[in-house]
């Protein structure tokens, strides 16, 4: 039967130990919170490249599409253009050929 002075000394033994593993575990718990911050700080950085990376593709779009636009108005005119001068020369009898006219 174990005497108090045994059952103190365990008791102590007891708590250093308890107090070294629970420094252990919070050493561990404060590793991986420093893991998942700096994980969510990388992804946070990757987001705002490819956020500008979007942005830029977009303007290069916008930019494209603008041009592609004034191509077709371009084309546009050019038809009308044409097919103005095709009726004025059909009304003057210059070109009465078929071939000659666009409709």
């Amino acid at each position: 039967m174990p005497n108090k002075t045994q059952e103190k000394k365990r008791a102590r033994e007891s708590s250093s130990t308890d107090a070294e593993e629970e420094s252990k575990i919070l050493e561990k718990l404060s590793n991986i919170q420093l893991r998942i911050e700096n994980g969510f700080t990388k992804v946070e950085n990757e987001m705002a490249v490819l956020k500008l990376e979007l942005k830029q593709d977009i303007l290069a779009i916008k930019s494209d599409l603008n041009d592609l636009k004034k191509s077709v108005d371009g084309a546009w005119k050019d038809i009308e253009s044409l097919k103005k001068g095709n009726e004025s020369q059909g009304a003057s009898g210059e070109c009465a050929d078929e071939e000659c006219k666009i409709e």
